[in-house]
């Protein structure tokens, strides 16, 4: 299996109290959305965070930020992160998931550039399968070397929006100076082998001294790894893969997870049935209390006409003189002062049809508030008992599902340090293998009777391989149906003898892709050192077909575009606005920034 390489897991902006994070995958990633909503700026992060010189863009959703961390896994199973300030400077190197990064995890630091003694492009050249011995390449016709570093490469697997549709071939990165330099980084991927011969060739002692170093360096590094490899499998005790007690153990803390987080939301039911039976409780108290303040009234009402009743019957037993109403003499003459007589009267009997009426009323409102007490009593038991199984809720969750999850998880991450352990035994092996092989191919060099334009040839035909891998991609996305060569003058491909520059845009980034692609799969195939992930801007969005707009994409052309990349057994990053199908969205890494924050992903800077 093909170990070279690694791809990213994971992108993030950090500030002092925020954080917007991104997840990528293994395999196909689409992130789409019009443009202007991220996608630039989230190639720019990762360049950036590949040892770039230039920081992302200034733009306004990164107020408040002021470092950039990458989690990435190596194709044998290591994961570590870097960690850069956005204004640039040297990165940090942990050995470890991001998620278990805290203030006091121990960190190597590692020069931006190249010539550091530990720097960013070492280490991923060492991940993307180059061994520690340094490589060259020729940067000019006068066979002056170049050592090469992580960006070197880049071009071979990164291509921006205006990169991508160039009439510049994808061997180089559009600096003239460097062609030379690029055409021996492609030799140097598709052969393992670098141009440290052509100095060779000038002074040959100096070759075998050189050759010696290296010989001699390579086999410190095997002692070393092997003495590694003795401590790891003592330690180890016999110890087999543990993917099986992962895997069950995974499936435990999944299984109580559920129940925890099943208990966490009846808790929250409770809670809330808890605080509106306080609310119910509060609005019949003060019912009762208006209640109350109503019998009041009727009780003083009643007082007064109870009064007022009495007083008549005390009315009716005096010798009147005079009128209670006009207060004249009552004489034979004034006989209207009856009527006042009656009118007294008739009130009297008002009052005592208004005593019975609130009687009546005192009656109905004693029984509603009986009733109402009735139901208050009914709401504090039912709070009661709400509160008591809150309770138990809370106690099953505290002192049972929580320390059984924080144990099975503990047991989870020991099984996971052996696990990794287990890997890194096999990583060191694998190395090991490498450093035998690199050691032989320098130790029979010099007595290597294979003369230069044998190694042309030899080239050549790896050239031929790399032109069938790309024509059987495109063939796949059901561009073109024509043979693929290669053009040593223009160093690009020819379709059917034609010049790929000759083509339209559209046409050209999509074979510019199919030739990076077809460079990532052909080094895989080969155990060659590559990155190991290709990263593609707006592949699709400018190709058409002779009878289509600009503006458009053949169906066909985009759904088996898709639908290929989407059984990659490598990382492959696409940024576009042509959106996959259902079926490959379902299988991906499908990330939708939309500028709308009720809608998909507002952009790569969440809001």
């Amino acid at each position: 299996m093909n170990t070279n390489g690694f791809f990213i897991r994971k992108l993030d902006f950090v500030g002092p109290d925020k954080r917007s994070s991104i997840q990528l995958k293994n395999g196909l990633n689409v992130i789409y959305g019009p443009t202007s909503t991220g996608k630039s700026f989230m190639f720019d992060s990762i360049n950036f965070m590949l040892g770039g010189k230039d920081s992302p863009e200034e733009i306004n959703e990164i107020i408040g930020f002021d470092k950039i961390q990458m989690e990435i896994e190596s194709y044998a199973g290591r994961v570590y992160t870097l960690e850069r300030a956005i204004k640039g400077s040297n990165f940090k190197k942990y050995n470890s998931e991001l998620s278990k990064i805290n203030p006091n995890s121990q960190f190597e630091t590692l020069g931006s550039t190249h010539n550091a003694k530990n720097s960013i492009s070492k280490f991923l050249l060492s991940l993307s399968g180059f061994d520690s011995i340094d490589y060259f390449v020729k940067r000019n016709k006068n066979n002056e070397l170049n050592r090469v570093s992580f960006r070197t490469m880049i071009h071979l697997i990164m291509a921006d929006e205006v990169r991508i549709i160039s009439k510049n071939s994808p061997v180089y990165s559009g600096v003239r100076q460097a062609n030379t330099k690029e055409q021996s980084m492609l030799k140097l991927l598709m052969t393992n082998e670098d141009d440290s011969s052509l100095s060779h060739e000038k002074k040959q002692n100096s070759d075998n001294t050189y050759n010696k170093v290296k010989i001699d360096l390579i086999k410190n590094i095997i002692e070393e790894s092997k003495a590694e490899l003795l401590v790891l499998e003592r330690k180890k005790n016999g110890e087999n893969n543990l993917s099986d007690d992962i895997e069950e153990l995974s499936s435990i803390k999944d299984s109580v997870v559920i129940d925890l987080n099943e208990l966490i939301e009846k808790k929250n039911e409770a809670w809330n049935a808890i605080q509106s039976y306080n609310a119910k409780e509060l609005s019949i108290k003060i019912l009762l209390k208006r209640f109350s303040l109503l019998k009041e009234q009727y009780d003083s009402d009643l007082e007064r006409l109870l009064f007022l009743s009495e007083g008549t019957h005390y009315f009716n037993q005096l010798n009147l003189e005079r009128c209670p109403l006009c207060q004249q003499e009552l004489t034979s003459e004034l006989d209207g002062h009856n009527q006042h007589i009656v009118q007294v009267v008739d009130k009297t009997e008002g009052v005592k049809a208004e005593i019975i009426k609130i009687n009546k009323h005192l009656r109905d409102l004693e029984k509603t508030i009986m009733n109402v007490n009735k139901e208050l009593k009914e709401v504090e038991d039912k709070k009661q008992i709400t509160i008591k199984n809150h309770k138990i809720i809370v106690e099953n969750i505290e002192e049972d599902l929580q320390p059984k999850l924080n144990i099975i998880i503990k047991e989870l991450d020991d099984i996971l340090v052996k696990q990794a352990e287990y890997n890194n035994i096999n990583f060191i092996k694998e190395n090991i293998k490498k450093l035998e092989g690199r050691k032989t191919t320098i130790e029979t060099s010099d007595i290597s009777s294979v003369s230069k334009s044998n190694k042309e040839n030899q080239y050549q035909a790896f050239i031929n391989d790399l032109c069938l891998e790309i024509e059987n991609i495109l063939n796949n996305w059901n561009v073109k149906e024509h043979k693929v060569t290669f053009d040593y003058e223009k160093y690009d491909i020819l379709i059917e003898g034609k010049k790929r520059s000759l083509f339209g845009k559209g046409y050209r980034a999509i074979s510019f892709s199919a030739f990076m692609l077809g460079l990532l799969e052909y080094c895989a195939a080969n155990n060659l050192p590559h990155a190991g992930f290709v990263i593609l801007d707006s592949p699709l969005t400018t190709y058409k077909k002779e009878d289509h707009p600009e503006e458009e994409v053949p169906e066909d052309v985009q759904n088996k575009f898709y639908n290929s990349l989407s059984e990659s057994e490598h990382q492959v990053i696409v940024f576009e606005n042509k959106k996959p199908q259902k079926d490959v969205i379902e299988k991906i890494n499908y990330i939708e920034f939309t500028k709308n924050s009720n809608i998909g992903r507002y952009g790569f800077i969440t809001m």
